[in-house]
């Protein structure tokens, strides 16, 4: 979209990865969801943005995008917290196999 660079979205999504350094495909494709829901939501913030004008407020396109952004927001935190449950699981299990 006009005003993305998809440079900013690779950044995000390599951050992630770095931040969470996944283990496995599932793990990725989490991460990739993250990126994507955050990246998503953000936009639906601007296009909220616009929704105000000197001329008032577009009601019905600022509550499309307040319920694009709360779609997008709860992808992002079911990926996170789905991903954080996985590696608490695989650590648990790291730890019963070194015992």
């Amino acid at each position: 979209m006009p005003g993305e660079d998809p440079a900013d979205f690779e950044a995000l999504r390599n951050a992630l990865f770095e931040e969470h350094e996944p283990a496995n495909t599932t793990e990725e494709l989490l991460i990739n969801e993250m990126a994507q829901s955050y990246w998503l939501s953000q936009r639906a913030l601007r296009l909220q943005n616009e929704c105000f004008t000197s001329d008032g407020v577009d009601a019905k396109r600022l509550s499309l995008f307040l319920r694009y952004y709360t779609t997008h927001e709860r992808a992002f935190h079911k990926a996170l917290n789905t991903l954080l449950k996985l590696k608490k699981e695989r650590a648990r299990g790291d730890r019963k196999s070194v015992v």
